[in-house]
């Protein structure tokens, strides 16, 4: 038997097969799978993704993008396993060891969610870093407490919001990070991620100081290896994190995980 997730953020659709007899984190995660849901096609490359896949016995899905490709992506998921019932994840006040320091704790963006619940189950300080559409960090004490977070967006956010705005930067010219650029598009790409490891580095003086302590770092998302590459200490990354989040809440929901 087998349980299906699906996370569906503001660029791309990806999912996962958790198989095993065990509950919990545990269990065994199948190769994460993507689809950048900006494309045309990318209903008729779902439908097709799914076809290969085998019927799970349940299916689980945690949603940011906007509604109109949430229905899209149920319209698939109805057509090829009409038979069943799909559970959509929404954010909690507690999880686990995790307790979100939102007052409405529904307002917390499911992802973050999901990945500061996962990453709150180790009995340490966690500075949770997602880096896809938007640049978010979470910071996570060791009892499992959320103390709040930061938003803003990441480097490609801002790099097409830079070139939609400007004239005299070339979008067909690709820059290069470097501390100082010699062309504007080597500049522009140094600067915005100069400015999302600046933004992380400071929200770690800032954790350290609020904590007595320097968390660790965790990090996930489409850019985290970029960002981790910026930055002049270790950045552990977890591709999963947000799956390991899933399988958490649905254990919490005394839903059946995989078996």
């Amino acid at each position: 038997m087998l349980q299906l997730l699906f996370d569906l953020g503001n660029t791309r659709i990806k999912w996962a097969i958790c198989s095993r007899a065990d509950l919990g984190v545990d269990a065994d995660m199948g190769e994460i799978q993507a689809l950048d849901h900006a494309d045309p096609v990318w209903q008729t490359q779902f439908a097709a993704a799914l076809e290969s896949l085998p019927t799970p016995a349940s299916i689980a899905l945690a949603a940011v993008a906007p509604e109109m490709i949430v229905a899209a992506a149920l319209r698939v998921l109805n057509a090829r396993w009409p038979e069943l019932v799909l559970q959509r994840v929404h954010s909690l006040a507690q999880l686990g060891r995790f307790r979100s320091a939102y007052a409405q704790p529904e307002r917390l963006g499911v992802d973050r969610f999901l990945a500061a619940a996962a990453a709150a189950q180790a009995p340490e300080a966690r500075l949770v870093i997602g880096c896809g559409t938007a640049l978010t960090i979470d910071l996570i004490d060791a009892s499992g407490q959320h103390l709040g977070g930061l938003i803003a967006p990441a480097p490609e956010t801002m790099r097409a919001a830079v070139l939609a705005r400007t004239a005299r930067v070339h979008w067909l010219r690709e820059g290069t990070a470097l501390d100082f650029g010699c062309t504007t598009e080597d500049g522009l790409e140094g600067g915005i991620w100069m400015a999302a490891a600046g933004m992380v580095e400071r929200a770690m003086r800032k954790a350290s100081a609020r904590l007595g302590t320097m968390p660790a770092l965790i990090a996930h998302g489409g850019s985290a290896q970029a960002l981790a590459d910026m930055l002049d200490v270790p950045l552990p990354i977890e591709p999963g994190l947000v799956f390991n989040g899933l399988r958490i809440w649905l254990d919490a929901q005394q839903a059946p995980l995989c078996g």
